[in-house]
């Protein structure tokens, strides 16, 4: 027998938490106006609600940074994609994108250092270089690529005694730089890089014979130099051998098929044979392969130039002066000149 005294029957209207019964019949939960007041004024211990910050936190970071991650990825592939077709002012564009996201990435740097001598921008060539570091890779193939386009640079590296005067070149009077070049390289017949600054700035001062002949020393000696092929192109065009122009010029687009300096030297060519609508073409490819390029605003304002489009044509000659590159400084007064009718150009 059970010596239990029985329990008393439970309310079934009592308070779930304090066993009351004056709870609302209304509602289907059985709390009571006192203790769901109480509920609603828990207090959460602070470390639980720091807790819970931190995994918020965390969260929304990683929410941020992984689609960055894998856009970077993303713009990576494209890069090498772009590089394979020797379309290299879209690879560079893609390896800048990837490098503001990893700055240190060695092997991201060596790809824009090829991308950015294929496109002759020393600006970017100079922060892939520094921001690569003395840093190795697995990848030698890679590295060696990079390497070697760093060595066709050295045409326009000045050794001692040439790095002043070519520092300070802006600081004379063109006749005055060419002469002490000239004067520079007679000293030093075995110099290469003379001898190419020598031709560059002859060819600026309109002697093309004289440009010509002391390029082919250099083409002796390093024959399939990107900057020498330039160079050339633009003697034989000005010498109105525009066959052979046109043939350095697609020299250098085997060598990158998004060439600037190719694409609106071919325009500066085409105008010269009076085949306008070609010359527009070609000046609007370069223009959007890269509009901040001084040489791809040059070409298309010649065009709107001898479209009679002269408002247009002067925006553009602003457009160079505004960007304030002193090497542009050679291409605003060539193209003022002509827009001006101090050089008549055909």
């Amino acid at each position: 027998m059970d010596t239990h005294s029985a329990e008393p029957p439970k309310n079934p209207n009592a308070c779930m938490v304090c066993g009351k019964s004056d709870h609302p019949e209304d509602l289907t939960k059985r709390i009571c106006n006192d203790c769901r007041t109480n509920l609603t004024r828990l207090n959460i211990p602070k470390w639980v609600k720091a807790f819970a910050l931190g995994v918020v936190a965390l969260t929304l970071v990683d929410a941020v940074r992984v689609p960055r991650f894998l856009l970077a990825g993303i713009h990576y592939q494209r890069g090498e994609n772009a590089q394979d077709q020797n379309h290299y002012a879209t690879a560079e564009k893609e390896f800048k994108y990837v490098a503001d996201i990893f700055p240190g990435s060695i092997e991201n740097n060596a790809k824009l250092v090829i991308s950015s001598v294929h496109n002759m921008d020393f600006g970017e060539i100079d922060v892939a270089v520094k921001n690569a570091g003395r840093q190795t890779s697995d990848e030698e193939g890679l590295v060696e690529e990079a390497n070697s386009c760093l060595e066709m640079l050295d045409v326009y590296i000045p050794g001692k005694g040439l790095d002043s005067l070519v520092l300070n070149r802006f600081k004379y009077p063109d006749t005055v730089y060419c002469d002490s070049l000239n004067a520079f390289a007679l000293r030093n017949p075995g110099d290469n890089v003379a001898k190419y600054f020598l031709a560059d700035k002859l060819f600026d001062l309109e002697e093309y014979k004289k440009s010509d002949s002391v390029l082919q020393y250099c083409v002796k000696y390093t024959p399939k130099n990107i900057f020498i092929i330039q160079l050339m192109a633009a003697i034989k065009r000005e010498s109105k051998q525009y066959d052979s122009a046109i043939y350095f010029y697609n020299e250098m687009l085997d060598w990158n098929a998004e060439s600037v300096a190719a694409i609106s030297g071919k325009a500066r060519v085409e105008l010269k044979r009076h085949n306008d609508a070609i010359a527009l073409q070609l000046a609007q490819q370069a223009y959007l392969t890269d509009s901040s390029n001084a040489l791809s605003l040059e070409a298309l304002a010649m065009v709107y130039y001898y479209s009679n489009k002269q408002a247009q044509a002067n925006g553009l000659l602003t457009r160079i002066k505004q960007d304030g590159n002193p090497e542009d400084s050679v291409v605003y007064n060539r193209l003022d000149n002509i827009l001006t009718g101090k050089t008549i150009f055909r």
